[in-house]
């Protein structure tokens, strides 16, 4: 039998099963799935495994999978933003229940909502059409607004 190296999201993924179950076998059957199958998916590699296969054991291990294939081992749902205190993230969702509020609540808080203007591109194709399309905030919208030359954008 060959000896397989891992690579470092695969070890990872390893690693956080048995942090979480006896052995790979265990979680095997949890998830009902064959050893083979979960053993091949991590020799040979995540992106060379079936896309619904790495879902599913994501899925059973509630682990993003963006993350995981980025390298990182990161529960769905887990606070991302430890900074905000349970304050903070209760008036978040009180705010998101009363729609009707926002106005009132964002002019007290002088928040001005983002604005998105889309304009053409001067540059033309063949037929004169405007090549692509741009997505612009306010802000920069009065930038080309005001500018005097193409310096002052």
């Amino acid at each position: 039998m060959e000896n397989y190296t891992l690579g470092d999201v695969e070890q990872k993924l390893k690693d956080y099963i048995l942090q979480n179950y006896k052995s790979l076998r265990e979680f095997c059957m949890q998830i009902d799935r064959s050893y083979s199958t979960i053993d091949n998916m991590l020799k040979r590699g995540l992106v060379n495994s079936s896309v619904s296969l790495v879902l599913y054991v994501c899925d059973r291990l509630n682990l993003s999978i963006d993350d995981l294939l980025s390298g990182n081992i990161v529960e769905r749902g887990a606070d991302i933003y430890p900074e905000i205190t349970d304050n903070e993230r209760l008036i978040i969702m009180e705010y998101r229940k009363h729609p009707e509020m926002h106005a009132a609540i964002d002019k007290l808080l002088d928040i001005q909502e983002l604005k998105i203007t889309v304009s053409q591109k001067a540059a033309r194709s063949g037929d004169d059409r405007a090549v692509d399309a741009l997505k612009m905030t306010s802000d920069r919208v009065a930038k080309f607004e005001n500018a005097e030359a193409d310096d002052d954008i």
